[in-house]
């Protein structure tokens, strides 16, 4: 089993029961409404209904009471969904909307709105959707908008009338909205937030409580840290900010939402007590309620819940935050995520890159290292793996030790994480621009996947020899090391081992090869028997594959299924 989705709170379509009477879940609830080989990379609520966006690209759908639908995309990266309208981002940087937002004579067709940008030659990275609203930020550090300016949302003043694709403001570094949101919130390159939209609660953290905001104004934050997430709703918003090693939440807005206990309506961000001690990593919003994760593993709903939305087994609404009970999960729960829609949430699993999750923590274990980089805080250089790096950023490697001295440690060893597959890290603009200047093609979220791939093919520069049954097989070491305990071991204790031929004969050679290739590339790619599983047992075992789950035996079994369907 490659995904696994909890429900609770509105939308009978999701379920396999269609009867009145079960149209809400108050409990997280399974589902099961794709097939199992689906790897789900993120899921979007909203009342166009839900998509879920697959590890391969694809898209799926789900609209009020009909089947799923696979939406005709080749390759998306990104998926946002509002209330009227959804959007997709693909790995080429074309956008693609539907709804009230884009076109009124168009509102059920999907339309490739890259055209419309004011400068034909940008690259969207980045998008999210409010209420009839699509925001976009390009590689220019253009924030964009296009679709309702109800409230001032597009920051210019309020019109009834759809508003064409429109420049919101220059030298933008992240954008931010929300499902069932009438604001728009920014944050700057020198990390300030702004805000426009509706405020009538003082939802948007600014103390005027102006039923809308028609300009961006900079919203201030009491306390400094790095702005994880910003999420809108319709009367509340909230902010994730990590001080420290810490997630904290703030909220601002309507009182029976925000998560502050015997006050009314709030206008600036305050941090919400109940979460003091704990570090949250997670948070969504709906219309009136918000769920949030911690790093335990823990999570809790609160606002209004006459849907069930808050999934805490009660139709009561909830003015402070209230723990969900989880079923009982397949899966490490730091590897779930959780989503919102307007009325209901999702819990769901994203299976993790073997090949990135062991890159990281190979990093972490600082074995190996045989390149310090600059950075400009003194004596504080930054280690790595100099044929990793050097095969990610090519001639230009000079230029990124450049610009690594430029930066103070913190900085500098927060990229070289970023670049070794940290996903709980997300990359600030600046860091992109340098990394999308030198990098040119590499996708960011795929950054070591596409770096193996390339050593893979590269046959000069493998520095290490195994035999099996008289044929000889070239890798890099680095590969072995951060893949196989076997050895990772043998390469701490031994000083110089490059060049050198290792027998494995008791390994079949079709088998070694398998293996190989799926050390690069973590994909198995030929024809598989039930004698060629046993062997590929065998061979997880002798080299001692540091995989979780789905791990090669795995996805060898599944693939011989398929194979015989």
């Amino acid at each position: 089993m490659n995904n696994e989705i909890f429900f609770w709170g509105r939308g009978s379509f999701l379920l396999e029961s269609q009867k009145p009477s079960e149209k809400y879940k108050k409990s997280p609830t399974k589902l099961k409404i794709i097939p199992e080989e689906y790897e789900i990379e993120e899921i979007k609520m909203g009342n166009y209904g839900t998509l879920i966006l697959t590890k391969e690209g694809e898209i799926i759908q789900f609209i009020n009471n009909s089947k799923n639908e696979y939406l005709p995309v080749k390759k998306a990266i990104q998926i946002s969904v509002g209330y009227g309208n959804y959007s997709y981002l693909t790995e080429n940087g074309e956008v693609y909307a539907k709804g009230e937002s884009i076109d009124e004579n168009k509102i059920n067709e999907i339309i490739n709105i890259s055209s419309l940008l004011v400068k034909p030659d940008e690259k969207v990275v980045n998008i999210c959707c409010g209420v009839s609203s699509v925001y976009f930020l390009t590689d220019k550090q253009i924030a964009y908008g296009i679709g309702s300016n109800k409230y001032g949302q597009l920051g210019s003043a309020p019109s009834q009338d759809r508003v064409e694709m429109k420049k919101i403001k220059s030298k933008i570094s992240r954008i931010f909205s929300g499902n069932y949101s009438f604001g728009f919130f920014c944050i700057d390159l020198e990390d300030n937030i702004f805000a426009c939209g509706k405020n009538g609660t003082g939802e948007l953290g600014i103390e005027r409580k102006n039923d809308s905001i028609k300009s961006l104004t900079k919203v201030d934050l009491k306390d400094k840290g790095k702005v994880e997430k910003i999420v809108g709703a319709y009367q509340h918003s909230l902010i994730l900010l990590k001080i420290g090693d810490q997630g904290c939440l703030y909220s601002s807005g309507y009182s029976s939402c925000h998560g502050h206990l015997n006050t009314g309506d709030i206008s600036t961000f305050t941090k919400i007590a109940f979460f003091e001690n704990q570090d949250v990593v997670q948070v969504d919003a709906g219309c009136y309620h918000t769920i949030a994760m911690t790093r335990e593993g823990k999570i809790y709903g609160w606002g209004l819940n006459p849907s069930g939305q808050l999934g805490i087994g009660s139709f009561t609404s909830q003015n402070v935050p209230t723990q969900l009970i989880l079923p009982e999960l397949t899966f490490p729960i730091e590897n779930y995520y959780i989503s919102t829609g307007a009325f209901n949430g999702i819990f769901y699993y994203v299976s993790q890159s073997s090949l990135r999750n062991e890159f990281f923590r190979f990093f972490e274990t600082k074995e190996g290292f045989d390149v310090e980089l600059a950075t400009n805080t003194y004596k504080k250089p930054v280690s790595a793996h100099n044929v990793y790096l050097q095969f990610i950023f090519g001639k230009n490697f000079p230029k990124f030790k450049q610009y690594l001295s430029t930066q103070s440690f913190e900085n500098a060893y927060s990229f070289v994480k970023f670049l070794y597959g940290n996903s709980d890290l997300k990359i600030d603009m600046n860091h992109k621009l340098i990394f999308e200047e030198l990098m040119q093609e590499k996708p960011p979220n795929l950054i070591v996947e596409s770096t193996v791939e390339k050593m893979f093919r590269d046959e000069e520069s493998k520095d290490f020899t195994i035999i099996s049954q008289s044929k000889f097989f070239k890798v890099h070491k680095i590969i072995l090391w951060a893949r196989s305990q076997l050895f990772r071991g043998m390469f701490l204790n031994v000083v110089d081992d490059s060049g050198q031929v290792h027998d494995y004969s008791e390994i079949s050679h079709n088998s070694l090869q398998i293996m190989i290739d799926y050390l690069y590339t973590n994909q198995i790619n030929s024809d598989l028997n039930e004698e060629i599983i046993e062997e590929l047992t065998k061979a997880m075992d002798f080299f001692q594959l540091d995989e979780r789950e789905p791990n090669i035996v795995t996805k060898a079994k599944s693939k011989f299924q398929k194979q015989n369907l």
